[in-house]
């Protein structure tokens, strides 16, 4: 097969990609289009056939039910509240042990490698009865630092900037450490500076994770005040039902609107970080 013959067959594998490609993501993104298309329909309109995808009388009214039928504000904050604490505190402490992970050569290195990595091998869901005990001794049943605590370490977290660390050079550490900088100081001034794109990655995935949490804080949360948006959105789909579920989609549609401007805005550093962040022994 001559040059022209591979140029042509690789054109036309690539356009049947694309194709394809293109296809299923107009499969994947038909509930989302639905979805904000009804939040502007009358319900008789929604369960019209065949379905319209531009609303024929187009209407508001199911965002201002959405926003006043339930404390819809403060499942944003709440949600915002949680959200940012984790991510804090993941960065924050997932930093420091990835740290000492993958710099320091500390004794029973290997160990701490493995109760990380246990931490992503076991399912969430074994752990939710222990941790519900511990909130309750606590007394956090019912509040924020209750939803929020669990999750203010992330074995993932660990593991995700443990492997970053690796990468830098360790010229940098020593002659850091001859210039007279501590382990924090290397630590705040050489590795994160450095591990930017990796910690974007990682605080996207944690924000996404924390904000899109629901049967945690179902467990956790029992006023209607302390609810997140996951949980009131599925609350207020028992209240209103199939008969308003325009005004479900109404609150569905301004419950994605905070994720989705998160990840357009922060989408260049999501996906470099997940170039960079590439996986090497750990032991």
């Amino acid at each position: 097969m001559g040059k022209l013959g591979v140029r042509t067959t690789r054109i036309i594998l690539n356009s049947v990609s694309y194709v394809l490609l293109v296809g299923w993501g107009l499969v994947a993104a038909m509930p989302l289009v639905w979805m904000v298309s009804s939040a502007f329909k009358y319900s008789r309109e929604i369960y019209t056939w065949p379905p319209s995808i531009i609303p024929r009388q187009p209407t508001f009214d199911n965002f201002v039910a959405a926003w006043t039928k339930v404390p819809f504000d403060w499942f944003l904050i709440n949600s915002a509240i949680v959200s940012l604490v984790e991510v804090t505190g993941v960065l924050a402490f997932g930093a420091m042990v990835a740290y000492v992970l993958a710099i320091r050569r500390v004794p029973g290195r290997s160990l701490l490698w493995v109760l990380v990595l246990a931490g992503l091998i076991i399912p969430e869901q074994v752990t939710y009865i222990p941790r519900f005990m511990i909130v309750k001794q606590l007394g956090w049943i019912n509040t924020l630092q209750g939803v929020v605590a669990p999750y203010f370490m992330s074995s993932f977290g660990v593991f995700l900037l443990a492997q970053f660390f690796q990468t830098i050079p360790g010229e940098l550490f020593d002659a850091s450490r001859i210039d007279g900088l501590g382990e924090f100081g290397i630590l705040l001034r050489i590795v994160l500076p450095l591990s930017q794109p990796a910690l974007a990655a990682l605080a996207i995935f944690t924000w996404l994770s924390s904000w899109n949490n629901f049967f945690w804080p179902l467990l956790v949360v029992i006023n209607e005040s302390k609810r997140t948006v996951p949980v009131g959105l599925a609350s207020f789909f028992q209240e209103e039902g199939v008969a308003n579920i325009g005004h479900v989609m109404a609150g569905n549609t301004i419950a994605i609107l905070a994720p989705l401007a998160v990840f357009i805005l922060f989408q260049r550093h999501f996906v470099q970080g997940i170039g960079v962040t590439g996986l090497k022994e750990v032991f």
